[in-house]
């Protein structure tokens, strides 16, 4: 970890720029300046970053700027006003690996910066899921009443993948207890599915650190003991989970999915099954969203699409056969995008942003590890 105290410098105000304007996205609704603002400053960070470091991209930021760069011509050539939004989704989400991966191989993003980050952030956060809960019940009262899913906790889930990277036992258990409590009030089954596996990495590098392994190792367990208990009691209470788990199964997502791979493979037009249908592709086809991304970007942007989003996945995956000492945060951080990916929307939701800062973190200390040894 990086603990040094540089003189403030023109890319330690990129990472504070960077970190307000995620801030600004989260807490959009008090400041009264619309998100599209935030994202599109915050995309020109990613640019100035990418022009900055464009002779030293590695395979995997290759792949994300090949993507982002043939959504956007996509977006271009098949240009509609209601598209604005979820192309400013896709060049603000993944790509953020490119801007922090970045700024950590210009030593900026210190220990003391992680730190401090991650209290602001997940206070931020649990003012942003409260604004969405409140707007929740405001428009639908009735069906409020019986229990409801909160989406803003896919927050919580990247923010876990976040904690991994900090040092201070305080905030990384003060902040787990506030994430864990949000995620299962929030009835969203599958930010907890993914939040399981930042939380066991987190048991495992906690038991695992210092020189007290023994002290560590049954501290760690009473704390795992007491959060499955406590855990396990919250979730007897929430009976509209309960049933959703019990009644919904896959949610109707296994319909979506074989009704939009049917009319994409039954296409008619050879240019539309390599290159797409364009953004909103599965709502022209289906009506709504996939809710998984590989499904997505292959009626969205077509063949083409799907073999740069394996390109991103494949070579990220190829970056775990080297044993270095941030393997298991990089894990966590691609399993979660992974999951995300497969049963919901990691590609272009913003409130993921905090798994990809994490990823281009750990994905420069790997660079500099690997260096190092050889």
């Amino acid at each position: 970890m990086q603990t040094g105290t540089k003189k403030y410098n023109k890319y330690c105000l990129i990472r504070d720029l960077a970190a307000l304007f995620i801030l600004g996205i989260l807490l959009g609704h008090l400041i009264r300046i619309p998100i599209i603002v935030w994202r599109i400053l915050f995309v020109i960070e990613i640019v100035v970053a990418i022009v900055a470091n464009v002779n030293y991209l590695n395979k995997i930021e290759g792949y994300i700027l090949a993507l982002a760069s043939y959504c956007a011509i996509s977006f271009m050539i098949t240009f509609s006003p209601d598209q604005i939004t979820i192309i400013g989704a896709i060049l603000f989400t993944v790509p953020t690996v490119i801007l922090f991966k970045f700024l950590d191989s210009k030593e900026v993003i210190t220990q003391k910066w992680i730190n401090v980050w991650c209290v602001i952030f997940v206070i931020a956060a649990v003012i942003f899921y409260r604004y969405k809960e409140s707007v929740f019940f405001e428009e639908f009262f009735e069906q409020a009443e019986y229990g409801f899913t909160n989406n803003a906790s896919t927050v919580f889930t990247g923010l876990l993948v976040l904690l991994l990277l900090s040092d201070k036992k305080v905030i990384v258990w003060g902040c787990f207890v506030v994430c864990w409590y949000f995620l299962l009030l929030s009835s969203k089954r599958g930010n907890i599915a993914e939040a399981l596996i930042p939380s066991i990495v987190l048991f495992f590098q906690m038991q695992k650190d210092g020189k007290r392994k023994i002290w560590n190792f049954l501290f760690v367990t009473a704390l795992f003991a007491a959060a499955i208990y406590f855990g396990m009691q919250f979730f007897e209470k929430n009976t509209y989970l309960t049933n959703k788990i019990d009644v919904s199964g896959a949610n109707g997502r296994d319909v979506i999915w074989a009704n939009l791979i049917n009319e994409w493979s039954m296409s008619s037009s050879p240019f539309k099954v390599i290159f797409g249908y364009g953004i909103k592709g599965t709502l022209a086809l289906g009506g709504i969203r996939a809710h998984n991304d590989f499904l997505e970007i292959l009626v969205d942007f077509g063949l083409i699409g799907i073999v740069l989003q394996m390109g991103v996945f494949v070579s990220l995956f190829k970056l775990l056969k080297f044993k270095i000492s941030y393997r298991l945060i990089m894990i966590a951080a691609i399993s979660v995008y992974f999951l995300k990916s497969m049963i919901s929307m990691g590609f272009t939701d913003p409130l993921n942003v905090f798994t990809f800062m994490t990823m281009g973190i750990v994905i420069s200390r790997y660079e500099k590890q690997f260096k190092l040894k050889n």
